[in-house]
């Protein structure tokens, strides 16, 4: 292990690579409540920032595309066709990804996000490497303060 890399303290720990357009987050895989066609998104109900909703079972999730930037899209774009539904005890939203696939936490080195990165707004708390992947590594609980601002 080299210095400055963090393991996370639970190595079984699983977590989901949200793609994005050129950016991917890393959230914990529990938080995935559901994978949906961006095909399903309902434009007419856009909210706020958001590029409409979707439907799971018998609740509607608000649905946010983001660019690289983790700044608000206003259309679906095509490239887009995965809605990856978010959720813990506190809140729940979708968000349009270009794919989503999962990885262990064994095989992830976790490096603290550099001082020149950190913001007031941004969502990422560490970075995390894979081979020769970099992932952004964030929550729900992070993200949802950056979808509250769009609203």
């Amino acid at each position: 292990m080299s210095a400055g890399v963090h393991q996370t303290s639970t190595e079984a720990q699983q977590f989901a690579v949200l793609q994005l357009a050129g950016i991917a987050l890393l959230v914990p895989l529990h938080e995935v409540y559901s994978l949906e066609s961006a095909i399903d998104v309902d434009s007419t109900r856009k909210s706020g920032g958001s590029v409409g909703a979707i439907r799971n079972a018998e609740s509607w999730f608000t649905v946010f595309c983001l660019s690289d930037n983790l700044e608000p899209i206003s259309t679906l774009q095509a490239t887009f066709r995965i809605c990856a539904i978010l959720a813990t005890a506190d809140a729940a939203v979708g968000l349009a990804c270009r794919s989503v696939s999962s990885v262990a936490s064994s095989v992830l080195a976790h490096h603290p996000l550099p001082e020149c990165m950190r913001t007031a707004r941004s969502p990422i708390q560490a970075l995390t490497r894979h081979g020769e992947h970099i992932y952004c590594r964030t929550s729900l609980h992070d993200l949802v303060p950056l979808l509250e601002q769009t609203a």
